[in-house]
């Protein structure tokens, strides 16, 4: 089974550092952190219900059902340039993502579309993995109705991740709207936040 980023046609190429054009922000906002204290996994695997409901106890993520009492929690620096830098984990996510749900083929342009642009200053932008993704989740509803913080754009109630499953050969996506992980059919259409390894 191919990953999703293969999938998707994201080439990786890891003798290449990313590049970026906002050195000023990565100085200000990354060197001056304290170590990540919660790395997560960047990779795309092929994750099984079972082992996906014992990585969310294992990082104590808040996910309805799995670990509801779960009690991660991020550290949101202020938004700069449509981007959040969660200090607690190093990942850096868009503020909003997609305004509206797209298929597996969209995804790829939308994220070719976002480097090509070098959104908030770089053309690293990939899809999350699951515990990406759940680390977002919040135990409480925010004012808006959704189990995630309150910098974030509401539109995009769910997202997808680039996490699979083997038999059935299914997609992990996050819900806001109820706090859950969903594994569902890759020719549903989902909305995108994407992010990239800040550090």
């Amino acid at each position: 089974m191919a990953s999703w980023k293969t999938l998707l046609g994201i080439a990786e190429n890891k003798d290449s550092p990313p590049q970026n054009d906002a050195g000023a922000y990565e100085a200000s906002a990354h060197n001056h952190l304290p170590p990540v204290p919660v790395p997560l996994r960047a990779e795309p695997l092929a994750l099984p219900k079972d082992q996906a409901r014992a990585m969310s106890k294992e990082k104590d993520f808040c996910v309805q059902g799995w670990n509801t009492y779960g009690a991660f929690e991020n550290d949101f620096a202020e938004p700069v340039n449509g981007t959040i830098l969660d200090k607690m984990t190093g990942i850096m996510w868009q503020q909003d993502g997609s305004k509206d749900e797209m298929s597996i083929e969209s995804t790829k342009r939308y994220l070719e579309k976002l480097n090509q642009a070098r959104f908030g200053g770089y053309q690293d932008w990939r899809l999350p993995t699951l515990e990406e993704g759940l680390s977002l989740l919040r135990s409480f509803m925010n004012s808006d109705g959704l189990y995630i913080g309150r910098h974030f754009d509401t539109r995009q109630k769910w997202i997808l991740t680039s996490d699979y499953t083997m038999e059935p050969w299914e997609i992990w996506d996050v819900n806001f709207l109820d706090g859950h992980a969903y594994c569902d059919n890759p020719d549903n259409i989902y909305f995108v936040r994407a992010c990239r390894t800040a550090r």
